[in-house]
């Protein structure tokens, strides 16, 4: 594993215990950080590959494209990670609390997109 990529998956797993710490008491907090716990990690699997992403949607297309189509993950895999961005961005930007069960099915998404990682 490269340094650079040892990097991304460091701040991956700390993201992730963050969201698992944050869940009861702010729940936007929680799926913002299972969603970069998400991201982190796949930036890391990306990075090890040596293919960079400026933006989230390019991310995103990439999973698709790289990892589900080319059967490297199963597709429900790739819909978890769809499903934790569309989650990210309604906690983001909403200006609304999101309800806990949002916080808990975001951090199960993460955890699911971390280990396909690993």
């Amino acid at each position: 594993m490269s340094p650079e990529t040892s990097e991304w998956w460091t701040v991956a797993l700390q993201a992730l215990e963050a969201a698992k710490a944050t869940i009861s008491i702010d729940t936007n907090t929680a799926i913002n950080r299972a969603y970069y716990a998400a991201f982190y990690a796949t930036t890391a699997y990306f990075t090890e590959v040596d293919k960079h992403f400026r933006k989230h949607t390019a991310l995103r297309a990439a999973v698709h494209q790289d990892l589900v189509h080319e059967g490297h993950w199963r597709k429900d895999v790739g819909g978890a990670f769809d499903e934790l961005m569309k989650l990210r961005i309604a906690a983001d930007y909403q200006g609304v609390v999101m309800p806990h069960e949002d916080a808990v099915r975001a951090v199960a998404l993460a955890d699911r997109i971390v280990e396909a990682v690993r």
